[in-house]
């Protein structure tokens, strides 16, 4: 159930994913995954093992679940109940309560336990830039080690000091790799 739902957002993803804001790489496309509690890199990661794109800048992304996600999520359950975020949210969110019972109730299902990307991971002829903080509550350095072995194109990781933000954490040092990255990119392409 969980797979075909992402794979629906993935579908939901390709305006994006044809899009690069900076005019970049118009014809190939360039999906950049940026955080998000809607799981913006997994589906980045779906729609790259269907549709060809110039390359995939991926920020904390997730291809399996693992307990660390488990239990990070089950605490921040408890704090969004005591109601200091479900506060932060609502200045972001019309619907704090929907948004956080989307993302957390996925995520806590038993079911969803099996999910896992792995598989398509193959497909994916793209380069890949790999951004994880060391020290993400969220998901471990197996999460990028895997999208690094597993995917056909090639990689690079950039490890970086705190945790699920990397780029709110570096905001000069991940924007700038990212940038870096697209001019790459264009100098491949041109």
């Amino acid at each position: 159930m969980w797979s075909t739902i992402l794979l629906s957002a993935a579908q939901a993803f390709v305006p994006l994913a044809r899009t690069d804001p900076a005019g970049a790489v118009p014809t190939a496309g360039l999906a950049i995954a940026r955080l998000s509690l809607a799981s913006i890199p997994s589906i980045a990661l779906i729609y790259a093992s269907e549709h060809p794109v110039a390359g995939l800048a991926l920020l904390a992304p997730h291809v399996f679940v693992e307990q660390v996600c488990v239990d990070a999520i089950e605490q921040i359950r408890e704090t969004f109940e005591s109601g200091r975020l479900r506060e932060r949210m609502a200045r972001h969110h019309r619907n704090p309560d929907a948004a956080f019972r989307g993302w957390c109730d996925v995520w806590l299902d038993p079911e969803f336990r099996d999910w896992n990307l792995e598989p398509l991971l193959p497909k994916i002829q793209a380069p890949a830039l790999l951004i994880q903080g060391s020290d993400d509550e969220y998901g471990t350095l197996a999460q990028i080690d895997a999208v690094e072995r597993g995917i056909a194109g090639p990689s690079e990781k950039l490890i970086v000091g705190g945790g699920h933000s990397p780029h709110l954490e570096h905001p000069d040092e991940v924007p700038d790799a990212i940038a870096s990255f697209i001019e790459r990119l264009r100098a491949h392409a041109a």
